[in-house]
This record gives structure tokens, sequence and C-alpha cells, in this order.
């Protein structure tokens, strides 16, 4: 069975997801022999070279975000702030790259201004950020350590054990890594430029992740569905984005 689907600005390899058991991307017939971190999980490499931005670091940006959902639909993210794992994920999908996301990511990234782009401007759309205090900081190393910043706040902050993104939850300054994982989220574009003072790198996802009292991903003990609708995005002052009743 061949699951490769393209489009003009994105290519994907679906409907696939991570199995919580091994790891692997699995389908809904039969289970893959692909684990989802290597550079062929999902193809990066249809976008033009523009901006600076190279396919080596489109597939850093997909092979760590792949790798780090993968540790946690094997429930080996460290969580110790609620002293184990994260809790092992029932059907975490793997990310691929999208062109048109890039763009727009871009949009905002070479603007230099840091803090999030106007919900206008990102709409159906979430995004993280990251920045370190260096101009012309290698793009690939940036894009490698801002994921890995992201994904670093599990084990800072932590997230409790029922897995709810909750108003407490959305306050620790975890929301980065929260968006990283969110199992809505099966597209990213991402942008990295180099800045007076700074380098500044982010990501936007769709589906947007973070929505306020809604699990984070499905586990094995719960459904993923909101517990109530929720409808607007709010920023706060961490670079967090978050979907508010």
């Amino acid at each position: 069975m061949d699951n490769k689907s393209t489009s003009n600005s994105t290519t994907t390899y679906g409907p696939t997801f991570i199995s919580p058991s091994t790891g692997f991307c699995v389908d809904d017939e039969r289970e893959d022999t692909l684990l989802c971190t290597p550079a062929w999980a999902a193809w990066a490499g249809s976008c033009p070279k523009w901006k600076g931005m190279s396919d080596d670091v489109r597939w850093a940006f997909v092979n760590k975000h792949n790798e780090y959902r993968s540790l946690v639909a094997k429930g080996n993210a460290p969580n110790p702030r609620y002293g184990g794992f994260a809790p092992k994920a029932a059907r975490m999908f793997k990310v691929s790259y999208d062109c048109d996301i890039e763009k727009n990511m871009m949009a905002w990234i070479e603007k230099c201004q840091w803090g999030h782009s106007p919900r206008s401007a990102r709409q159906g759309l979430g995004e993280n950020l990251w920045m370190i205090s260096l101009p012309d900081y290698d793009k690939w190393e940036s894009a490698v350590n801002a994921t890995g910043s992201w994904f670093d706040e599990l084990r800072q902050f932590g997230v409790p054990v029922d897995n709810v993104f909750s108003v407490d939850v959305s306050r620790k300054g975890v929301g980065h890594y929260t968006q990283l994982v969110s199992q809505r989220s099966d597209r990213i574009g991402c942008a990295v430029k180099s800045c007076p003072g700074m380098t500044y790198a982010g990501c936007q996802y769709k589906e947007p992740g973070n929505f306020i009292n809604s699990y984070i991903y499905e586990t094995d003990t719960c459904i993923a569905k909101p517990i109530f609708q929720v409808n607007a995005i709010q920023d706060d002052s961490n670079g967090n984005s978050t979907l508010s009743r």
C-alpha cells in the first residue's frame, strides 16, 4: 500500500501515526516498519531554497519534532515534576512539512520583532517562537535548539498525569511543549532569520494545539475531545499560543 500523497505545497505520508507500543508509524490497516524519526518520515524537500531556508534546516525541524513525538508515543518522555514520564500517547500523528505555512511564518520572523504574530496573520495556526542573543547563529543549530528548548519545558515544568491543557497548565510556561506534541497538529512550517542582536526562529502548526480544558493528546485512558468548546486564540508573555473560551 502506498501511503504517499502530494500537493503543490506539502508532501505527507498519511494517514499514519506513531504506535504507542513501538514508536513505529502505523496506519489503519497494518503496522509499518518505519520509525517516525528518520528524514523520510515526512518530506521537506519540495520547498524552494529562499531567504536562507534550506532542506537541511527543514529536515532538522521535522525530524526533531517527530523524534520528540515518538518519545511521547512510547511513554519515554521524562516528566520528573510528576514523578515519571508523560502519559503514553495512543494515537500520535507524525508531522510533515508545509511550504505555505513556512511562508506565513517567514513573513513574521523576517520582521525581527520578538513576540507572537497577530492572530489575523495566522488564522487556524498555532505558533512556537525561539531566539538566541547571537546574530548569524547557524540555522540548522537554531532548528535543533529551538525544537529542543520547546520540548524541554516538559522536564522543567511538567504536565499533569491527566494530560489536560487546563488554565493552570497554560500558566506554567509549558505551552511550547504542548503545542509541539499536540495530537491535532500534523503539519508544520518554520523559519529562521538573523536579526540585529539575535537569531530568531519559529514554527507554525496546523491544526493548532493548546485548547483550554482539552487533552493535549489521546492517551490509553482518555478520549481526545474538548471538554468544552473553545474558539479564541490568546498569547501570553512567554511566547505561548493558547485557545481560550
